[in-house]
């Protein structure tokens, strides 16, 4: 059999959030009943710029900089073993000294959630008023420090499509462009991947849904600003599942996903899956990075297996950025 490693990692730092969003459900996770110790994740990130594969390490959470250290520590180690890194974040605890500690470290890529160019509209799904502004001063703060220390991260954006944004894809697209961001990423509203929302028709039936026309009018809107130049990223691929998902969001016509052949996860407790949303539909991680390094994992015959089945899943969630 022939040795491969993914093209991606994705390493959980934080299982919690200083905001309650409406699409997502990490804020109500308890704390984990365990946690691999940072060292070990070091000797993780130094294997992998072992491998031909060189993959990118994607830190997640929940909101990363809530565990500041551990994060920028990682990053560390990531960026001296030569691999390029990346997070997000709400943007809410990126004061001047963490931002100046993040341009150092040489974290390579920051991704600042931001849903909306209207303030009201952003807080209202993120939970909490002032979200907008403390976020929109997070991005200005990180550019400065940059500027100041002549390196630093790449400024993204992440957005989730959903009805309050996409009749105001141009107002918010030149508003993130006005705003510094380089690299543009637009997710469509998924399930989350922690506890679910409280609405039990969860996404269609809850009302940030939108309706057929509006999304697709949205998508459209977002493929010109792309063939213009815009630094968006959407795929003639991607906008096609995009377009097929908002019509039926549980089952897309074909498989889209490439998670199976590109992508790990490591959780906080150390355990790996291939895909997001194994844990949400109940199955068992490939392995532990406790037990067996993660390129082991990744070829053994449990993981091959998961992978076959993988490759032929037409789930919705293929359509998020993650599983590209």
């Amino acid at each position: 059999m022939t040795e491969q490693t993914p093209s991606t990692v994705f390493i959980e730092v934080a299982r919690r959030c200083n905001l309650s969003c409406r699409h997502c459900g990490i804020w109500r996770c308890g704390p984990p009943a365990s946690r691999v110790s940072c060292d070990t994740l070091k000797r993780v990130i130094e294997r992998c710029a072992s491998w031909d594969s060189q993959p990118e390490i994607v830190f997640t959470g929940g909101e990363p900089f809530l565990e500041r250290d551990t994060l920028l520590d990682l990053a560390r180690t990531a960026t001296s073993a030569g691999l390029v890194t990346v997070t997000n974040t709400n943007g809410t605890v990126l004061d001047e000294v963490t931002c100046d500690a993040v341009c150092s470290s040489g974290l390579g890529k920051v991704a600042f959630s931001i849903d909306s160019h209207l303030g009201e509209v952003h807080d209202r799904t993120r939970g909490r008023p002032g979200v907008f502004q403390e976020c929109v001063a997070a991005v200005r703060r990180l550019r400065n420090s940059r500027e100041k220390l002549g390196r630093g991260p790449v400024l993204m954006s992440s957005t989730i499509l959903f009805k309050p944004n996409l009749g105001a894809i141009p107002q918010l697209v030149d508003m993130l462009l006005h705003l510094g961001i380089e690299s543009l990423l637009f997710q469509a509203l998924q399930p989350p991947f922690g506890p679910s929302p409280a609405s039990p028709v969860w996404p269609e039936g809850d009302d940030l849904w939108p309706s057929l026309e509006l999304a697709h009018s949205g998508l459209l809107e977002l493929k010109r600003r792309r063939d213009e130049g815009a630094p968006i990223y959407l795929s003639d691929e991607l906008y096609e599942a995009l377009f097929h998902y908002f019509r039926s969001p549980k089952v897309l016509p074909k498989p889209v996903c490439t998670a199976w052949k590109s992508t790990a996860m490591i959780s906080l407790e150390g355990d790996v899956r291939l895909c997001f949303a194994q844990s949400v539909h109940g199955e068992e991680s490939v392995g532990s990075i406790l037990d067996a390094p993660l390129d082991e994992i990744w070829n053994s015959m449990r993981a091959r297996r998961v992978r076959v089945r993988m490759r032929a899943c037409r789930r919705g969630c293929g359509v998020m950025n993650c599983h590209q």
